[in-house]
C-alpha cells in the first residue's frame, strides 16, 4: 500500500510542477489541448489518490484547492501564464471523472474488482 501512496505523491508533484511552471509547457497550438491536459492530469491524480487509499473527501478538497490556487497564481504571479476559468472547469471535471472512475472500478476499497480482496 505504501508504494501506491508514493505513486500518488509523485503524480501530485508532477501535477504541481505542470501547473506552476513559469511558462506553458509543451507545444503551443490553436487546438484546446490545454483543457484536455488539465482534465487528464487532474483525473489521473484523483484516480491515483483513490487507488492509494486517500479518503475521497480529503482528496477532492486537496485537488479542488490546487485547481483554484493554480489559476490564481497563474493569473497574478506568473508573467507568461494566465488564469483561466475554463482551465478551472477542466480541472474540476477531471477531478470528478477520476473519482467516479475509481469508484466505478472499486479502486481503493477493501475489495478489488469482482469482489476479490484487493492486493497491495
Amino acid at each position: 500500500m505504501r508504494w501506491r501512496l508514493l505513486v500518488f505523491v509523485l503524480g501530485f508533484l508532477g501535477l504541481t510542477a505542470a501547473l506552476y511552471w513559469p511558462s506553458v509547457p509543451g507545444p503551443q497550438t490553436d487546438l484546446p489541448l490545454d483543457k484536455a491536459v488539465h482534465l487528464a492530469l487532474f483525473a489521473g491524480v484523483a484516480f491515483l489518490g483513490t487507488w492509494a487509499g486517500v479518503p475521497t473527501m480529503w482528496l477532492g478538497a486537496l485537488l479542488l484547492l490546487q485547481a483554484v490556487a493554480s489559476e490564481v497564481v497563474q493569473a497574478r504571479l506568473l508573467d507568461r501564464r494566465g488564469g483561466d476559468l475554463l482551465d478551472l472547469a477542466a480541472d474540476v471535471l477531471g477531478i470528478a471523472l477520476g473519482l467516479l472512475a475509481a469508484r466505478a472500478l472499486r479502486v481503493g476499497t477493501a475489495t478489488g474488482s469482482r469482489g476479490r480482496p484487493a492486493s497491495s
